[in-house]
């Protein structure tokens, strides 16, 4: 079975539809799969951002990808102007620079509004919230964070890391703290370290 919403594509093993409202089962092996809009890329180019003094330069950004979420259990919950997907058990996304599993995730859809030229409804969906819980790890080019919850916001082009959070650079930085956030095109993290201390390990220098 499959079901579509505007942009956004479920299929699974066995579903439920009640008004409203779409639960998704994956059996066995078999996922849930769920393909949603493509993301922007929230990492930065880590060639730019080792040369620029203020540590952020324009990036170019890896080549846009499906958004594609897999897990046994999604429902599927459509309210006024947005939608809202809950995934359990076994995610994992994998979208434009992104790679990340975790145990649960919800991700809120806003439905465009109608189109200001035509006046008809447009269907396509735009993400604006992913929120991963319980062993979150996130791949990115250039960094792996870890973390027991993270809150993805595109719009904004942030990554906020919460609850031992860590980040691990490819050139061997590794920063941990109560709070991480991370901004698009930025290869530094900005950190809150909460009631414990923040640590920063850096690289050995070649002398």
């Amino acid at each position: 079975p499959k079901v579509t919403n505007g942009e956004a594509i479920v299929s699974g093993s066995t579903m439920q539809l009640k008004q409203g409202l779409a639960i998704v089962e994956g059996s066995g092996e078999e996922r849930v799969v769920v393909t949603l809009p493509v993301l922007p890329d929230l990492g930065y180019d880590g060639v730019a951002a080792l040369v620029a003094d203020d540590k952020k330069s324009p990036i170019e950004g890896a080549e846009p990808k499906a958004t594609v979420i897999r897990s046994y259990l999604v429902r599927m919950i459509e309210q006024p102007g947005e939608t809202l997907f809950e995934f359990r058990n076994k995610v994992q996304i994998s979208a434009t620079n992104l790679d990340a599993t975790c145990e649960q995730m919800d991700v809120i859809a806003r439905d465009k509004s109608k189109s200001a030229s035509t006046g008809q409804l447009d269907e396509r969906l735009q993400v604006e919230r992913i929120e991963a819980n319980e062993a979150v790890m996130i791949e990115q080019s250039g960094r792996v964070a870890t973390a027991r919850k993270a809150v993805i916001l595109p719009v904004e082009g942030r990554l906020i890391l919460e609850g031992d959070a860590v980040v691990t650079d490819a050139q061997g930085g590794r920063v941990s703290g109560h709070r991480l956030f991370l901004n698009q095109g930025e290869r530094r993290a900005v950190i809150d370290g909460g009631a414990g201390r923040a640590k920063i390990t850096l690289p050995e220098f070649q002398l």
